[in-house]
């Protein structure tokens, strides 16, 4: 299970980056900003708001369906708020 949290921040980590401006999915970002604001930082905007909802994508899509990819997925978030704490450049 703890290999299967840090895949999955991992992976968020890198599609939260890759919506960064300038980056290969800054373009869908942009479209996204047209959405409303309240689902900007769950959609692109925050890599611990994305944890839950990409994470659990990513688990099912890796390993299959099981109620454990919520909690993975949960407990990525949770380390992607310490990751963010501790390196809060973006």
């Amino acid at each position: 299970m703890i290999e299967h949290i840090f895949i999955i921040l991992f992976l968020v980590m890198l599609i939260w980056h890759a919506y960064d401006n300038g980056e290969i999915l800054y373009p869908i970002a942009r479209w996204l900003m047209r959405l409303p604001s309240a689902m900007h930082k769950p959609l692109f905007e925050c890599s611990v708001c994305m944890s839950p909802w990409y994470g659990t994508l990513i688990g099912i899509g890796l390993w299959g369906w099981h109620w454990h990819r919520i909690v993975e997925a949960i407990a990525a978030g949770g380390v992607a708020a310490i990751v963010v704490r501790l390196w809060p450049e973006k």
